[in-house]
């Protein structure tokens, strides 16, 4: 038979993350499963500082969750991280961790059950940014699958930075990595990434990731994007073989690849990491070839 349900008075339908005044709210759900929603907001503490607050909530997703990942800019200070499950035991939380751009909770043993909301929190110096990237995880006997929520906020700047260290050249000089413009899967402006100070006339690409930043030992110089990455191929670049000596420049518009829907993972508040290789056959190393430092962004509605 059916249920009669009197819907007089101020009824609202929908998840109770809807009735969190001043949050953000957003869901996913993975294929052939059920339905998750993730609540955030953020309050000025007044002091410099933002407190800010996540309400996972599984609503009847079988696998469970569990893994909350949350982007932050580098450099940021975090404060008091916590969480609250559905009990007391603080044996059984979700282990905390925070570097590489972002902060995280994860189990590997106890994933949060249907029906049930799970608390975040921490402070940061980083005011809010909408529109960011969270990422969801969720248990399997066979591990961890992932979504990423996008109208969320997170503590992001989205200037992009630099980190890591260019390798020098045959020509005595350091190549750099800058971005100019606004990475944004909307935008008419183009975002370009360049490589300056570089070999003459010499072909070159970009690599790019989704997974953080890295340092590492590679041909002489540092390996700067964690693996896997993909690679994107401009046109040679068109340097002056005259003074100065390192006249040479890549540019490629990273807005044309985000807008293409090659990589759907080029969403808004994906964050990604870039650097460029190319060509330095006069670099007498056992390798011949050369490398810019990194660069970090956030891309943009």
């Amino acid at each position: 038979s059916s249920w009669s349900v009197n819907s007089s008075g101020n009824v609202q339908h929908g998840p109770i993350l809807d009735r969190w005044q001043g949050a953000t709210v957003s869901s996913a759900m993975p294929a052939s499963d059920g339905r998750v929603y993730l609540g955030a907001k953020a309050t000025d503490n007044g002091d410099g500082t933002w407190h800010y607050e996540f309400a996972l909530y599984n609503r009847d997703n079988n696998r469970g969750t569990s893994r909350l990942r949350i982007p932050v800019s580098v450099g940021a200070s975090i404060t008091n991280p916590g969480m609250k499950d559905l009990d007391g035991d603080p044996f059984n939380d979700w282990t905390y961790q925070s570097g590489q751009g972002e902060v995280s909770w994860s189990t590997s043993a106890i994933p949060q059950p249907w029906n049930t909301i799970y608390n975040f929190w921490f402070d940061c110096d980083v005011p809010p940014a909408a529109n960011q990237g969270v990422t969801i995880g969720f248990f399997s006997s066979a591990g961890l699958g992932e979504q990423v929520l996008t109208s969320n906020l997170a503590p992001v700047d989205p200037t992009p930075v630099t980190y890591c260290q260019g390798k020098q050249n045959s020509l005595g000089c350091v190549p750099f990595i800058s971005g100019t413009g606004v990475p944004s899967v909307s935008s008419t402006a183009p975002f370009f990434v360049r490589a300056g100070d570089v070999v003459p006339n010499e072909a070159g690409f970009v690599i790019y990731g989704l997974n953080g930043r890295l340092n590492l030992n590679f041909h002489n110089g540092k390996l700067c994007v964690k693996a896997p990455f993909e690679r994107l191929l401009p046109p040679k670049n068109a340097g002056n073989t005259g003074a100065p000596p390192c006249s040479g420049e890549l540019s490629v518009n990273f807005n044309n690849r985000i807008q293409s829907g090659i990589d759907p993972a080029l969403m808004a508040g994906q964050r990604v990491n870039v650097q460029w290789r190319f060509r330095d056959p006069a670099l007498n190393d056992g390798f011949g070839d050369g490398l810019t430092n990194g660069l970090e962004f956030f891309i943009a509605p």
